[in-house]
This record gives structure tokens, C-alpha cells and sequence, in this order.
């Protein structure tokens, strides 16, 4: 690691960091094409929102500058992401979209 006016940087290969950005990129795509769908509740899609526009910064910082702050808060990111994914999914109770099987006929 390497201290440039103050900030820390990662020395050596920048791929790592490199490919961290763009899966960064491509969740926050992803996440504002759902958040923009429609198919989850109002309050979901502005957190959807929300939390892309808080990494799409560390995602440029990540790419251009390689700096181990950036890919801290990420990581961090990426952490409560997952928790938060598993209150909503245990939440839910399993209680998602009904199944071919599960439809009843009407005729």
C-alpha cells in the first residue's frame, strides 16, 4: 500500500480492485432496473435508489484510484446488502411469487 496526499492506495495489480468496481457497477444496474420495474413496493424501489447512489462514487473511486477506502466501504456495503437481503427474503416467510403448481383453476 502506498499513501499519496494522505490517502491510502493499493499497490501492485489493479485488477482485483478493478473487477470489484464492475460487479459494484453492474449491482447498482441492476438494482435501479428493479428499483424502476415497478415489481416491489414503493418504499423498496427509493431504497433501491438510495443505496445505488451511495456506491456509484465508490465504484469511480474503486476504478480510477484503486484506494482501500473505497473498497472498505464497499465491502461494508456488500455486507449489509446481504443482511438486509436475508431479513427481507426470511421476512417474506417464503410467501413469494405463487408457482404453476400452487395457481388454483378457475374456470
Amino acid at each position: 500500500m502506498t499513501t499519496t496526499a494522505g490517502r491510502v492506495r493499493s499497490r501492485g495489480p489493479v485488477l482485483h480492485p478493478r473487477f470489484c468496481a464492475a460487479l459494484t457497477a453492474v449491482s447498482c444496474a441492476v438494482h435501479l432496473w428493479l428499483a424502476t420495474s415497478g415489481h416491489h413496493a414503493a418504499w423498496l424501489g427509493i431504497l433501491m435508489i438510495g443505496l445505488a447512489a451511495v456506491c456509484i462514487p465508490c465504484t469511480v473511486h474503486i476504478w480510477r484510484h484503486s484506494r482501500v477506502g473505497a473498497l472498505h466501504q464497499v465491502t461494508i456495503s456488500a455486507l449489509a446488502m446481504v443482511g438486509l437481503h436475508a431479513l427481507l427474503l426470511l421476512g417474506a416467510g417464503g410467501a413469494g411469487p405463487p408457482t404453476a403448481a400452487g395457481r388454483r383453476r378457475t374456470l
